[in-house]
Parts: C-alpha cells; sequence; structure tokens
C-alpha cells in the first residue's frame, strides 16, 4: 500500500504568510517573529519582549501553541479532509481511514506519538518530526521544560487533543 501525502511540510502555509495572516506571534506590536525560529526559541524571545513573569509565560505558551495548530488546521473538525492531512502528517497510512471516526480512532492509537510543539515546528519550518522508538523517550522528550501543553487548553482544539498522551 501506498501512503498518500495530502500536505508537504514548508508548503501549506510558509512562515511569511504566517506573520501576515495571522498566527500567534503576530499580535504582538514591536514584535517581528522569525520566519525559521523553533516555537520555543520564538516564544521565549517574545515573553522577554513583553516581559511575562513565569505564570503568565507558562499560561501563554500553552494559548501559543493551541493557536498556532488552529493556524494550520482550522477548526473545522466535520472536514475528513483535514482528518485524514493530520494522520499523513504524523505518518499514519491513509488508505482506507474515509471518515473522522477511523482517522480519530488510528490518531488515539498508542503507537502514535507526537509531542505538539515539535509538530508546530515541524508545521511551520518543516524541521524534522521526531519518531519515538518507545513511549518512555516520548515521555523524557515531552517532559523537558516547554514541551507540554495543559490538558484543558488542549482540549479545546480537536486537532490537538486527539493527539494528547498521558506523560506524567
Amino acid at each position: 500500500m501506498q501512503i498518500t501525502r495530502l500536505w508537504r511540510p514548508g508548503t501549506a502555509t510558509p512562515a511569511s504568510e504566517m506573520v501576515r495572516g495571522g498566527g500567534y506571534f503576530a499580535q504582538f506590536e514591536g514584535f517581528t517573529p522569525q520566519m525559521n525560529a523553533g516555537f520555543l526559541n520564538q516564544f521565549n524571545k517574545l515573553a522577554i519582549h513583553e516581559n511575562w513573569s513565569k505564570r503568565e509565560k507558562a499560561r501563554r505558551r500553552d494559548e501559543a501553541v493551541e493557536t498556532e495548530f488552529a493556524h494550520y488546521f482550522g477548526t473545522d473538525y466535520h472536514d475528513v479532509a483535514k482528518w485524514q492531512e493530520l494522520c499523513g502528517l504524523v505518518g499514519i497510512e491513509i488508505d482506507g481511514l474515509s471518515s473522522i471516526t477511523k482517522c480519530k480512532k488510528a490518531l488515539g492509537s498508542r503507537k502514535v506519538m507526537v509531542n505538539l510543539v515539535n509538530l508546530g515546528d515541524h508545521l511551520k519550518n518543516g524541521t524534522p518530526l521526531k519518531k519515538f522508538k518507545n513511549f518512555w523517550d516520548f515521555q523524557r522528550y515531552t517532559l523537558k521544560p516547554g514541551r507540554c501543553m495543559s490538558r484543558t487548553l488542549a482540549k479545546k482544539n480537536a486537532f490537538v487533543s486527539v493527539l494528547l498522551r498521558h506523560v506524567a
């Protein structure tokens, strides 16, 4: 079987369009997002620019991940093509995934371990999507500072919530 790709990293929404058309970082006056910067690097620079406290920075980080993800995938959770696109993006063969339910089931598999911050960098810059050999490697990577997302905020976006894994 052949994997059908609906999307190629770095082509769906170039970083230059993201700055003009929205995205989390574009909303802050006086802050110029760097086109090739990773999410954490860019977010930390924004936090310094805005002089956020640690508490505010933590709150805003989750909001930024969610907003960036919505920027690329939108919020039409009834579009099977978007669900298939997400499946293909994380390496799931989309042949036979003809419904949203089938896509969600495939994405919810314990074998699908995707760090949301890394996925955001992959969408924005084409940074390689990290593949984890086992849950322990995924957990160790995800629990590093700035790579986790609040479960409450993540559940607001169906595309994000299906990729949530309990790591702590």
